[in-house]
């Protein structure tokens, strides 16, 4: 099991290739375009090439949230992301 000090470390270190501007402003959005119940059970973990990959705590959330992956993706671009494609994945959180 992995100690939670390397996962930190891990995310941060994928997510620091942005500039922290830019992190935060992929965050500020996710905050705007996704409800309370998607941001308990989601988290961005990368976005790279203009790729956003977000894992998802939960077989039933990845399901539910892959619904809405069209509508979350343009109400992305509408806040000025450059983002063309979303992924979600199962994973920690």
């Amino acid at each position: 099991m992995d100690e939670i000090k390397d996962i930190i470390k891990n995310v941060v270190g994928k997510l620091s290739t942005q500039a922290p501007q830019k992190q935060q402003e992929i965050l500020d959005a996710w905050e705007r375009v996704t409800n309370n119940l998607e941001r308990k059970h989601t988290k961005i973990t990368r976005f790279q090439n203009k790729i956003l990959t977000v894992h998802v705590d939960a077989p039933v959330f990845l399901y539910q949230i892959n619904l809405k992956k069209k509508k979350i993706l343009k109400r992305l671009q509408e806040e000025n992301i450059n983002v063309e494609k979303v992924y979600f994945r199962i994973g920690k959180i």
